[in-house]
């Protein structure tokens, strides 16, 4: 990177951003790689949302095509770069538009030629080594300039522009986060609820441009009104006076004679971990295969910005019997939400085969139950133990989301899209068992005495020592 960045190589790398690993390997994401990088040279730029992803790749290949200076454009790993959300996407020809075809033929034109040879990646001795490291200076001069105006060339043809430093919140906050990522969502969120229905005033500053930092971008996005700023990282960094995000913003107040602001640092969302106020998500364990996987979907008729975990579900389905026993279930679920699962168990068999906690959780919440056993009704229409698609039936069956004969229609589509090059049979496999899963539907008696049921908390309180919540 170092090198890619030294010799003004255009280059762009999109980075789904995870956590290095330290005591421990994680998989999970946070911004520790990234961060690693920051001094190489690169220009750094942030998506907190799958459609900002699309533009800020669209506007990272611009600049670093035409300014020379390679681009890491980043996004939270697992959080963003494995949500489903429905997007405005940009199509090819649109995208062919806004290139500068006179820079890619000067980027051309400097690859290695015997025709016009050129000396490149040469030893420098310390008489020339400083200057020529200080002359990449003006490349980098008025680079936010070139990111800003690559984003209004794309807004004009699609609409869609994220300011470098964007603010959401209070006009007048005198309390201010400052945070970069998913989690730019999340606090904006919580920083208009609180603004707009309680007074406060509150509000967050996001940071998309981190490298080369854009002071007078991020001043003018600031509320003069400002008296404390919380800085948020998802780095840590062993040993600093502050993570990287804190340092910037630290020292940028201090030159712009801001020091009557007070802030301070704060980390965050290191491996993963969770960070809500307190639309689909996917949750995994670490393991490759054969581990547990979690999807948290939102649904409705508007945009949904809300990049965390459901904790308040209105519909759950498990697909595994033996998940009521290795997990807590219920503790997510909503009053009157609906209650899926994929069992070979008769009615009868529920009082033995629920534990006594989920039994009382679902009588409390007035919880409707239903099963199914999807694994026979795959086996029998040909699909082995595959029972995705009875699941998602049952799933637009019971959830109201959308009128369920569209549903069924659309899915029905989709299956002949997806199934379709592998011919008629697996089609026909498919369509078949969507249409027996509406009669293995099954519904269960929730009875009122489970809501009195007795929990042993010393027995439940080992066995939550080895659950998991699960939403």
């Amino acid at each position: 990177m170092y090198k890619i960045a030294g010799e003004l190589l255009p280059c762009v790398m999109h980075v789904a951003a995870r956590a290095l690993a330290g005591q421990a390997l994680s998989i999970f994401g946070d911004h520790s790689d990234v961060m690693a990088c920051r001094s190489t040279g690169w220009a750094m730029l942030a998506s907190e949302s799958v459609e900002m992803a699309q533009v800020n790749a669209i506007v990272a290949h611009l600049v670093s095509m035409e300014r020379r200076v390679p681009v890491q454009h980043f996004f939270d790993g697992f959080r963003t770069s494995h949500e489903v959300n429905k997007v405005k996407l940009i199509d090819y020809n649109t995208m062919k538009s806004f290139i500068n075809w006179e820079a890619v033929k000067e980027h051309h034109d400097l690859a290695m030629n015997p025709r016009h040879p050129h000396v490149q990646g040469t030893s420098q001795g310390p008489d020339i080594f400083f200057q020529c490291v200080e002359a990449g200076n003006t490349f980098y001069d008025g680079l936010a300039d070139l990111f800003e105006e690559k984003g209004k060339l794309v807004q004009e043809k699609t609409g869609l522009h994220f300011a470098l430093y964007g603010y959401e919140g209070h006009p007048e906050a005198k309390h201010v986060i400052v945070v970069m990522g998913s989690a730019a969502v999340t606090c904006g969120e919580t920083a208009s609820f609180l603004a707009k229905h309680k007074g406060q005033r509150v509000g967050v500053l996001k940071v998309r441009l981190f490298r080369p930092w854009d002071s007078s971008r991020f001043l003018a996005a600031l509320p003069t009104t400002t008296e404390r700023i919380c800085v948020l990282d998802r780095t840590k960094e062993q040993g600093s006076q502050g993570e990287p995000l804190l340092l910037e913003v630290a020292s940028m107040l201090h030159s712009s004679a801001h020091s009557e602001i007070v802030v301070i640092g704060g980390r965050y969302g290191l491996g993963s971990k969770e960070f809500t106020p307190n639309m689909a998500y996917f949750e995994y364990d670490a393991k490759k295969s054969g581990g547990v996987t979690i999807s948290h979907l939102r649904f409705g008729p508007k945009p949904i910005h809300a990049p965390y975990n459901v904790r308040a579900a209105d519909y759950m389905a498990i697909h595994k019997p033996s998940y009521v026993h290795n997990y807590d279930m219920t503790r997510y679920l909503k009053q009157n939400a609906v209650c899926v699962i994929n069992c070979s168990w008769d009615v009868s068999d529920l009082e033995k085969q629920l534990p006594a906690k989920m039994r009382r959780d679902l009588a409390e919440k007035k919880a409707k139950l239903y099963i199914i056993d999807a694994t026979k009704i795959a086996v029998k229409a040909g699909l082995g133990k595959r029972i995705n698609m009875i699941m998602q039936t049952v799933f637009f069956k019971l959830s109201a989301v959308m009128p369920y004969e569209e549903a069924v229609e659309m899915l029905k589509k989709s299956i002949k899209k997806m199934y379709g090059k592998k011919g008629d049979k697996v089609v026909k496999m498919n369509i078949d068992g969507v249409d027996a899963s509406i009669e293995g539907i099954v519904e269960c008696e929730v009875p009122a005495a489970w809501a009195s049921l007795a929990i042993d908390k010393e027995v439940w309180e080992k066995a939550k020592g080895t659950r998991h919540d699960v939403k």
